[in-house]
């Protein structure tokens, strides 16, 4: 207790209270005016003794700079908050009722005391002990408050993305994830800007919601992809184009910006339990992806229309969208085909959609469909076995299209293909930006979906097994079929996708 004046035992407690009670005002000085202008003077006028009025000259000195240094400390603390957090408003103000509630009766206990003290002079040192200990009340009480206003160490987002994309486990994922997660955080910093990551909210996921869903699609294709957000809503706009971003591919972003976030939590650069990203209400779901399916006029152009001449043949073009047209396959997909993935399954050939290891010294040839659809067996349609399928595939060397080559940023067989498909549809006037290649996915769906239904038609199930969409049934491939389930039921499926007679695969080979 000798070292530590400041704190009171339960004796100093009883001998405090009891002076409270014994305590009056100050005496009447008649008049005399000077011995009054101050409370430490007429405390100091009645000290007789020379070292208690030192004593008590150190302790109002030692009072008076605690004060200015609290005093200090606040206005110091308070200035980074405001340049740091203007953000934070309401949390300052809620700050600022709890200063003065909290404070407030600190301060009326040291002004008692300072009353206590001048009228009891005779109690100087008990008195003096209680005024200490108020001091350190006040002192105690306003620590937690400078706690709660420091500013707490976060990165700028940008150098939290190199931090992150540099990490152990993310650094080592394929190209084509990693150029897509660097796309999402360059565009976080387009709509948000470029701030420390603690200091974002859920008004900023919510501004990058509104304004992602209101670009195109394929915004990063072509001539538009490297123009900012808001530049490509301005597109959008002039353009009149349909196929905007769907909420999908929104999720897909935030899954990312997600796993960002809990990284630094682990670290502790963000505050816990603040992932912005997290449990987010989406809506309703968007139907398809803005794109419609294929008109018989627009088919009678692609089959009444040479392929242009160059490195991919008519006939590699032919089967490319033979397939498609029959089956639905992703163009991706076709362009992954194998010789060893054409097999038979009890009697019925089909395209074996599954995970791809890569040879030695061939990196680009792994791939894993269960991002996009999910392993699946898509029975092979008896068109595509009259035009040849199962020779073309004996004939294989390794991939069922030998012409095509890993491409783009992503390395996909499909690029090539694709960009030349469209500039042959434009060149035929089929110019419509929702009708492209994956359109035949719409054909296939949308003529399978108005079959007839009941046990003798095609159930939704089946189509979905058929077609590997990613938000219905997950199919798993061909062990799921040899055990048990009916492949009867995906090739009834198959067989029910019909054409016009004019859609004949052997006269758009050649």
């Amino acid at each position: 207790m000798a070292n530590q004046p400041w704190l009171m035992s339960d004796d100093d407690k009883r001998e405090y209270l009891d002076l409270l009670k014994r305590s009056g005002l100050p005496p009447e000085t008649n008049g005399n005016e000077d011995a009054r202008d101050s409370l430490a003077n007429f405390v100091r006028s009645h000290l007789k003794d020379g070292d208690a009025k030192k004593f008590f000259d150190s302790v109002i000195r030692s009072y008076q700079l605690e004060i200015e240094s609290l005093i200090a400390q606040y206005k110091a603390i308070n200035a980074e908050h405001l340049l740091s957090h203007v953000k934070e408003a309401d949390r300052r103000t809620t700050l600022t009722g709890y200063l003065k509630d909290a404070v407030g009766p600190a301060m009326e206990k040291m002004i008692h005391s300072g009353e206590i003290l001048a009228s009891r002079v005779q109690g100087q040192q008990e008195a003096v002990k209680t005024f200490e200990n108020h001091s350190a009340l006040l002192r105690e009480t306003l620590s937690p408050i400078f706690r709660q206003l420091e500013v707490k160490p976060s990165p700028l987002f940008s150098e939290a993305v190199k931090g992150f994309m540099a990490s152990t486990g993310v650094a080592g994922r394929p190209n084509s994830e990693l150029a897509m997660m660097a796309n999402v955080y360059r565009r976080w910093i387009e709509i948000n800007g470029d701030e420390p990551i603690r200091t974002y909210s859920s008004r900023h996921a919510d501004k990058y919601i509104e304004m992602m869903s209101q670009i195109p699609g394929n915004y990063g294709k072509g001539k538009i992809k490297e123009l900012p957000v808001d530049a490509l809503i301005k597109y959008a706009k002039r353009n009149r184009i349909k196929a905007l971003l769907t909420t999908k591919t929104i999720k897909n972003h935030f899954s990312k910006l997600s796993i960002l976030w809990e990284y630094y939590q682990k670290k502790e650069l963000v505050d816990r339990g603040s992932n912005v990203f997290r449990d987010w209400s989406f809506g309703r779901k968007q139907k398809g992806d803005g794109y419609i399916s294929w008109q018989e006029d627009d088919l009678r152009k692609l089959i009444e229309n040479p392929w242009p001449p160059g490195k991919i043949s008519q006939k590699t073009f032919g089967m490319i969208v033979a397939i498609g047209s029959y089956t639905g396959m992703r163009l991706e997909e076709i362009c992954r085909l194998r010789k060893i993935d054409v097999i038979n399954i009890k009697g019925t050939w089909c395209f074996n959609i599954c995970e791809h290891l890569p040879r030695r010294y061939k990196p680009a040839e792994a791939w894993n469909p269960k991002t996009e659809a999910g392993e699946r067996v898509v029975p092979i349609h008896r068109k595509l076995i009259e035009a040849g399928i199962l020779e073309w595939a004996e004939n294989a060397k390794y991939y069922l299209f030998d012409e095509l080559s890993f491409s783009g940023r992503d390395k996909k067989r499909s690029v090539g293909f694709g960009g030349k498909f469209s500039t042959f549809k434009n060149r035929l006037g089929i110019k419509s930006s929702s009708v492209v290649f994956h359109s035949f996915r719409h054909n296939v769906s949308t003529r399978l979906r108005n079959m007839p239904g009941g046990n003798t038609g095609i159930r939704e199930l089946w189509i979905d097994d058929f077609l590997g969409h990613e938000y219905g049934h997950q199919s798993e491939g061909v062990k799921r079929y040899l055990d048990g389930i009916d492949l009867e039921n995906i090739i009834q499926v198959a067989e029910s996708i019909e054409y016009p007679d004019f859609w004949d695969i052997r006269k758009l080979m050649q």
